[in-house]
């Protein structure tokens, strides 16, 4: 579910005023993807309409395959609006989005700089961009990205959350927690803020300055589950098993099929001597996620997971 948050996150979007009367496009926003498909299709079937207009089309419908993770799908409407209006900037950043959730770094930078080569102006092209060479641990060109993003959109709150990352994987601890401070300078009543630099004081190695951060995240939003369990992994790595254990409980009845809360409780579970129990939640992790004893404590996937969390409005486009 992850790559679902971030495409919400990065999907190039206009204005709700220039596409609500796109068919498919009302559904989309109210996540509804089935019926945006369905009412895109018939659109799209009947024919008539301007190209540009059926190039909106095809990437209404392409949004709601690749919230549905039918990529494929997505990738081939997606090349249809390019077919249809090749200087389309926003479907060459939508397929980038594409390769991106795919893990295919080299092909979504190709395609974003396809984007910013017709709209330099747009902020979020380098936000995208920087993202993706900041999965391609290309930390440097991904700050400069972030960088110019910011240059152009000086209260981005995705650059700042890129560029604080790009920095934090890199061992820079000054310039991330001056970017996670302008997060919350931004946004000081989103508790998604202090997350965020819970989870980067925590990745920089100062694991006890990083818990109040997520205590307060867990107060402004009691209901957030990727908050309860950010909180329980650094407890977890302070070594109070019990403690992370209460906050995975609470984590996994907000989201039971969560793999990092059941894999991280399991190994709270076990390190207080519950081993059967423990085993039984590292088994329903795995069931769901067969790679997330290797991606548990990956630091590069590890420092991003608040960041992937972070939902945006319902892309339109």
């Amino acid at each position: 579910m992850a790559w679902i948050r971030i495409v919400a996150l990065l999907w190039t979007a206009l204005s709700l005023a220039a596409c609500i009367a796109i068919p498919g496009a009302r559904a989309l926003e109210a996540g509804n993807y089935d019926q945006a498909i369905q009412e895109a299709t018939v659109e799209i079937d009947r024919g008539g309409l301007r190209r540009t207009n059926q190039a909106g089309l095809h990437q209404i419908r392409a949004a709601a395959y690749l919230f549905k993770q039918d990529y494929d799908l997505a990738l081939n409407d997606l090349n249809r609006a390019v077919d249809l209006y090749p200087s389309s900037d926003t479907a060459y950043s939508n397929i980038g989005i594409v390769y991106l959730a795919t893990n295919r770094y080299p092909q979504a930078i190709e395609q974003f700089d396809k984007a910013i080569q017709i709209n330099r102006a747009n902020a979020i092209y380098y936000v995208n961009r920087g993202t993706a060479y900041r999965f391609d641990r290309q930390y440097e060109r991904a700050v400069v990205d972030f960088s110019e993003a910011l240059r152009r959109e000086p209260r981005n709150l995705n650059a700042y959350r890129g560029r604080a990352s790009a920095y934090a994987l890199q061992r820079r601890g000054d310039p991330a927690l001056s970017d996670a401070a302008s997060i919350i300078r931004l946004a000081p009543d989103d508790g998604r803020s202090f997350l965020f630099r819970c989870d980067i004081l925590f990745r920089i190695s100062m694991a006890e300055k990083a818990l109040p951060d997520c205590e307060r995240a867990v107060l402004l939003a009691p209901n957030d589950a990727n908050a309860l369990s950010t909180k329980a992994y650094v407890l977890l790595k302070l070594g109070r098993y019990s403690d992370a254990a209460a906050d995975y409980d609470v984590s996994l009845r907000i989201e039971p099929m969560n793999a990092d809360a059941l894999f991280g409780r399991g190994t709270a579970r076990t390190a207080l001597g519950d081993s059967q129990a423990g085993g039984a939640d590292i088994a329903a992790a795995k069931a769901i996620d067969s790679e997330i004893a290797e991606k548990f404590d990956d630091l590069t996937r590890a420092v991003l997971r608040t960041e992937l969390s972070l939902r945006g409005s319902v892309p339109l486009f």
